[in-house]
């Protein structure tokens, strides 16, 4: 029987391979990551690979693979055990001073835990790192700095690859909930649209879709300040406290009221509805489950009120119906709802 250790070798040899080609899959960069948190040296011999380029000076595959053998055999393959699951707390390097770049990428690809389909995946170029939750897929993620955040669904974060050097700050394209680890010395930041929603200890959502005219901050716990951006001159700034949301509107300032029971319940994979405008309810549905959803004029003055569970599209179309009075069909990745 072959021996599971040299199975993993053979695996790490092939992820290090795609990883200085530029082609590591989140994987590779798992893999490569474990096993060299597992002894700081490695970092410093796997510096002394080439990387596939640097700057506009290409590597050669040759190159490449003529550096690693020379690395190979000063070092001894002992991966004992392969990660099926991201632990972040194994990623805390020792010497901080010490981590190379590659390894920041393959460490923060190994605190990205995926809810939904496979091959989603980090991305950094030009000195940011990006994470996307396609249509249809929502994504957790643990930070650098050990906050978290959760992607909705159509929703992209990005922040800098020196994230936590000076400052955190996370710009945001769509909806996201944050659970942050509070450093008075570091603030975080989310910049989303026309605002700057700024962590004073909290767990807390902020929603910002360019089809909305709102920026929506809810505050779960803790405290944020909200600040309108799009106000050069004497800028708003709003404290939000747990418990209360704000609209900030292109121009501000913020309107305040309390949390909806409901309106955090997508963090946990449940869409709810109370008397929401119909075509606004729509775009949700649409990113939540990558579908197009045609819906007749006439009842685009509609609300909605239901609760949808983690199911199926086609298992909503009758309950949508019911709640809508309305005939709901679906062709391929079209849903029409048209008058009864």
């Amino acid at each position: 029987m072959t021996d599971p250790r040299d199975i993993a070798a053979v695996r790490l040899d092939h992820a290090l391979d795609r990883m200085w080609a530029g082609m590591a899959t989140p994987e590779d960069e798992v893999l490569v990551a474990d096993w060299v948190t597992a002894d700081p040296a490695r970092a410093e011999l796997l510096d002394s690979v080439p990387a596939a380029a640097v700057g506009d000076v290409l590597v050669t595959p040759a190159e490449t693979a003529a550096a690693w053998a020379a690395v190979a055999a000063r070092l001894e393959v002992d991966v004992v055990r392969l990660i099926t699951s991201a632990r972040s707390s194994q990623m805390a390097p020792s010497r901080p001073d010490s981590v190379r770049p590659w390894l920041l990428r393959a460490a923060a690809a190994v605190m990205v835990v995926i809810a939904g389909a496979a091959g989603t995946r980090l991305m950094t170029s030009g000195g940011m790192s990006e994470l996307v939750a396609p249509r249809g897929q929502r994504i957790s993620a643990t930070l650098p700095d050990g906050s978290s955040l959760t992607l909705a669904a159509g929703s992209r974060a990005r922040w800098s690859r020196d994230f936590g050097a000076a400052e955190r700050t996370v710009l945001l394209d769509g909806e996201a909930f944050f659970d942050i680890v509070h450093d008075t010395t570091r603030p975080f930041r989310v910049r989303a649209r026309h605002s700057v929603i700024e962590d004073i200890g909290t767990r807390f959502a902020v929603r910002a879709w360019v089809e909305l005219s709102d920026v929506e901050i809810i505050v779960e716990e803790g405290r944020v300040s909200v600040r309108d951006t799009a106000v050069t001159s004497q800028p708003h700034v709003t404290e939000l406290h747990a418990g209360q949301r704000g609209l900030l509107p292109i121009r501000g300032p913020v309107v305040v009221s309390t949390v909806p029971a409901t309106a955090l319940a997508w963090v946990d994979g449940t869409l709810q509805f109370d008397n929401a405008a119909l075509p606004e309810a729509l775009l949700v549905l649409e990113r939540w489950y990558d579908v197009t959803i045609v819906v007749d004029s006439s009842l685009t003055r509609r609300r909605l009120s239901a609760r949808f569970e983690a199911q199926p599209i086609s298992q909503l179309l009758v309950p949508l119906g019911v709640a809508l009075n309305a005939r709901v069909q679906q062709t391929g990745n079209v849903i029409t709802i048209a008058p009864r």
